[in-house]
């Protein structure tokens, strides 16, 4: 994980978390880093890593595209951090994220809008600016009886410090009751600056609402 991955991961469970909350982190696997530590003993968040390969900072192992094993509502906070490249079926994870989020949970997700190839196991999207609200559009589905409404809170990207590469997409989203009908946000909505947004820049990152990667 890179480090403006790890301070807008931690930022984020300090500005939308509380004492006592449980939080699940899929694709929590420890690679250069984890959020177990700022959640478990500087917020007393309980911490549940959730990942694809057996590894001791792993708490529950599962297979791309599985039904996750948490019963509905299941959890107050989920986060996933340098993952969704590497997914597979990416798509069908939020789904299960929207499913296991209690009702005004939030999900948050970083995932990078460009760089080179990382194979971990493989390496298979980047994401842009309207990303988040496909995403909420498509947990909004009614697939099979059931739908899982999500709403995008804010979205924005942090642009990388000097030396780095990385632009990560960073997108908050509220379990909510009403479906999105909309399939895109609009270019206002994607420039303001969420709770989120604001603290990442008052800690001198360098934050762009709308981004096209070249």
């Amino acid at each position: 994980m890179h480090d403006t991955a790890m301070m807008s991961g931690a930022l984020f469970g300090k500005v939308y978390g509380k004492e006592g909350m449980k939080v699940l982190d899929v694709g929590g696997l420890d690679v250069n880093g984890s959020l177990r530590k700022p959640f478990e003993l500087l917020l007393k968040i309980k911490y549940t890593s959730l990942d694809i390969e057996e590894h001791p900072s792993v708490d529950v192992v599962m297979k791309p595209g599985d039904v996750f094993p948490f019963p509905d509502e299941s959890f107050d906070l989920i986060v996933s951090t340098s993952c969704f490249e590497h997914d597979p079926c990416f798509w069908m994870t939020f789904r299960e994220m929207g499913r296991i989020i209690k009702k005004g949970g939030y999900i948050y997700v970083n995932a990078p809008s460009n760089g080179p190839y990382h194979e971990h196991p493989g390496d298979n999207w980047r994401f842009y600016s309207d990303a988040g609200q496909a995403l909420a559009y498509w947990s909004g589905k009614t697939l099979d009886g059931k739908s899982y409404p999500v709403k995008v809170e804010e979205t924005f990207h942090i642009l990388p410090p000097p030396g780095g590469f990385w632009i990560d997409f960073v997108s908050v989203w509220k379990r909510v009751d009403e479906k999105e009908e909309n399939i895109r946000l609009s270019n206002e909505f994607k420039m303001k600056y969420g709770p989120l947004r604001k603290a990442l820049t008052e800690a001198n990152l360098r934050t762009q609402g709308i981004i096209y990667v070249q």
